[in-house]
């Protein structure tokens, strides 16, 4: 939900509610039937008889893939919504998809969260101190043992006690925000209260909207960042006065807290298990490696005890399940059409040279054929010299003898 506040009236106050909208999640569902009905009678009409994908194969088991992510139990899910039918989603004798408004209308204003789940992806953790972030296409359903053996921390610095106020040369502390990279600063002057220079701190840290919060703690001045892990971070400087005064009043040294911050640390699946290897996260949130069932799998752990084991049950969903099917479909390098278009297209290179093939050796056939001829028309041409040059030498020899 998101709010654009544009003005405020001083003394209003305004009560605002946010409700779920159940019919806008019927009519989507409503919407989703129809394009996969679309999608059956698509199919139906290119693949009859006369028609160019009449018979195919393929496309019947494209269209026969996606019908049953319909029909299958979701896995990882639980309790009276394990199916599309059980929330009113339903196809009939002859496959087409429809929605009992009313079944899911009621599906969703008893259980919610469980309908959520059912149709979409989701991860329910064992307790509240994990909590599922994301996944990826890799990333398989199933219930996956979580195991922390570091908790993230949060960097920090703190001096010693001060037991006055400051008495020195004007100075300044700077202070760089590792988190949003943002600095800060506060100038110290003679008579300065503890109170007032962590006021100070805290107004120049909200102005440049860093994530640092100064705070006196039991007399000593503390800085401690709201980032966990490598991905925050504080960096403390002076630009000295005269003796350095205030960095030995506030007793914070020049450097980096960096030796202070931690990443969460664990393994996602069963420790020692083959594949599961320790995982180095980034500030609270771990993510599974890939080669690994949970591959992709994003959860993050807001405890603070090192070592904890709980569950996460991740489910992919019915729209989980179906957007699979169709990726493994419409993958523009490998996915089954690209595949089938590739054989396509290598079988009509085959078939074309081929065809090159027998029109070339016809062309050398016809060539030799004609050379063939050719050659014939010439000995027959010479053939019939000769046996006219006989006959007139036969003709002379009678002609000869008759006179004598």
């Amino acid at each position: 939900v998101t709010f654009n506040l544009l003005a405020a009236e001083a003394g209003t106050a305004v009560d605002v509610t946010v409700t779920r909208d159940l019919a806008g999640a019927v009519t989507a569902m409503k919407a989703f039937a129809s394009a996969y009905n679309e999608v059956r009678s698509w199919a139906a009409t290119n693949s009859a008889i006369g028609k160019r994908l009449e018979g195919n194969t393929s496309l019947r088991t494209m269209v026969s893939a996606l019908s049953s992510q319909l029909l299958t139990t979701v896995t990882g899910v639980t309790g009276s919504y394990t199916t599309a039918a059980t929330a009113g989603v339903t196809r009939d004798k002859y496959g087409t998809l429809s929605v009992d408004a009313t079944v899911l209308t009621n599906a969703l204003t008893t259980n919610f969260e469980d309908v959520t789940r059912l149709f979409s992806q989701a991860g329910v953790p064992s307790d509240a101190t994990v909590t599922y972030l994301g996944s990826s296409d890799s990333t398989k359903a199933g219930t996956y043992a979580v195991q922390i053996t570091r908790a993230a921390t949060t960097g920090g610095v703190i001096g010693s006690p001060i037991v006055s106020p400051y008495a020195g040369a004007s100075d300044t502390m700077t202070v760089v925000d590792a988190g949003t990279g943002k600095t800060g600063s506060v100038t110290l002057a003679s008579g300065d209260s503890i109170d007032k220079v962590v006021a100070g701190l805290n107004s120049s840290f909200s102005a440049n909207k860093m994530h640092l919060v100064a705070s006196n703690s039991g007399g000593k001045i503390s800085i401690a960042s709201s980032d966990y892990g490598s991905t925050g971070g504080i960096s403390v400087s002076y630009a000295q006065g005269l003796l350095g005064e205030g960095e030995t009043w506030m007793a914070i040294a020049t450097g980096s807290d960096a030796l202070t911050r931690f990443d969460v640390q664990g393994y996602i699946g069963v420790a020692g298990h083959a594949g599961e290897v320790l995982i180095t996260g980034s500030g609270r949130t771990l993510t599974a490696t890939t080669g690994t069932n949970a591959a992709g799998l994003q959860l993050s752990y807001t405890g603070s005890a090192d070592a904890y084991s709980g569950t996460l049950a991740y489910s992919v969903g019915v729209g989980g399940m179906l957007y699979n099917v169709a990726t493994s479909i419409a993958r523009e390098l490998d996915g089954q059409v690209a595949v089938l278009s590739k054989t396509a297209i290598t079988q009509a290179d085959a078939m074309t040279y081929r065809i090159q093939n027998a029109q070339d050796r016809l062309a050398n056939r016809r060539a030799a054929m004609i050379a063939q001829f050719i050659a014939m028309e010439s000995a027959m041409s010479k053939a019939q010299s000769v046996s006219t040059s006989l006959t007139s030498q036969i003709n002379g020899l009678f002609n000869y003898n008759k006179t004598a």
